[in-house]
């Protein structure tokens, strides 16, 4: 299972919903599949879908386990929390992956600066004090 996905009881415990409606969302549409067998769920869209859920004021779906619905409640925020956490590792990544091209074209333009430097120092000598080029 790839890491920025879902199963339909992940998705269902981030959406507020059973694991029968993540099912039929995806069968109307409302969701679409990342893999079909097994089923997994795309992270984005389950949380762009909890959003619109939120937005719409739609209140979500806890069922009471056997462990009563406060670990429900906790298990949601984990799973929420876990996704939000993998989101800004990615983001992590990619502003470090910034940093070091901005380093390495730091390091380039040090190079062409002190060349050209040594050019303008080579140029302002008198001519019989400058190098021979070879």
């Amino acid at each position: 299972m790839a890491e920025d996905s879902y199963t339909p009881a992940q998705a269902s415990l981030a959406l507020g919903l059973s694991v029968k409606r993540v099912r039929q969302l995806v069968t109307e549409g409302k969701l679409k599949p990342v893999t079909d067998k097994p089923l997994t769920l795309s992270q984005r869209e389950v949380h762009a879908l909890r959003k619109q859920r939120k937005e719409k004021g739609v209140t979500p779906y806890r069922p009471r386990g056997k462990q009563g619905q406060d670990s429900q409640v906790d298990s949601q925020a984990l799973i929420v929390a876990l996704g939000r956490l993998e989101e800004l590792a990615r983001e992590n990544q990619r502003l470090k992956a910034i940093e070091d091209g901005a380093r390495r074209n730091e390091e380039t333009l040090r190079e062409q600066v002190a060349l050209l430097e040594s050019a303008l120092a080579d140029a302002q000598r008198p001519w019989y004090r400058r190098k021979k080029r070879g």
